[in-house]
C-alpha cells in the first residue's frame, strides 16, 4: 500500500516516496512519514482552480481602481490580501498575484505619504 504525502509547496497529492514535486516541482523534505502525513493533514492548503483566482484578480484591480478614486485604504489592503493569496495558492497566475499586490502595496505607500497633503493640494 502506497502512502499519501501531499507537496508542502502546491499542496496536491504526490506518492509516499518521492523527492520532487512532479506538479511544481519542489524538492519534498525527508520527514519521517507520520510527522509528514499529521503535518500535511493540518496544513493541507489546496491551491484555488484557475475561475477563483481570475475572480479574485479582477476583485482586486477593481478595488485598486476604486481606491485610487476614492483614497479608501482599506480596499487597498484587500486588493494587497487577493494579490497574495492568489500568489501563493494559484502557480498558473502567480505572476498576476504578485503584480496585484505589488502594485497595491505602492498604492497604499503613496497615498500613506500624500494623503495629508492632498486637502493642502486641493485649496
Amino acid at each position: 500500500m502506497q502512502e499519501t504525502r501531499y507537496c508542502y509547496k502546491c499542496g496536491k497529492n504526490i506518492g509516499g516516496n518521492i523527492q520532487f514535486c512532479p506538479y511544481c516541482g519542489a524538492r519534498q523534505v525527508n520527514t519521517p512519514n507520520s510527522l509528514n502525513n499529521q503535518a500535511n493533514q493540518f496544513f493541507n492548503h489546496q491551491p484555488y482552480d484557475e475561475a477563483t483566482a481570475k475572480n479574485m484578480l479582477i476583485i482586486g484591480w477593481v478595488c485598486v481602481g476604486l481606491a485610487i478614486v476614492t483614497t479608501i485604504g482599506l480596499l487597498e489592503i484587500a486588493a494587497f490580501v487577493l494579490g497574495l493569496l492568489v500568489y501563493r495558492k494559484c502557480a498558473p497566475y502567480k505572476n498576476y498575484g504578485m503584480a496585484l499586490w505589488i502594485t497595491a502595496s505602492a498604492c497604499f505607500g503613496i497615498e500613506i505619504v500624500i494623503g495629508p497633503w492632498s486637502y493642502i493640494l486641493a485649496v
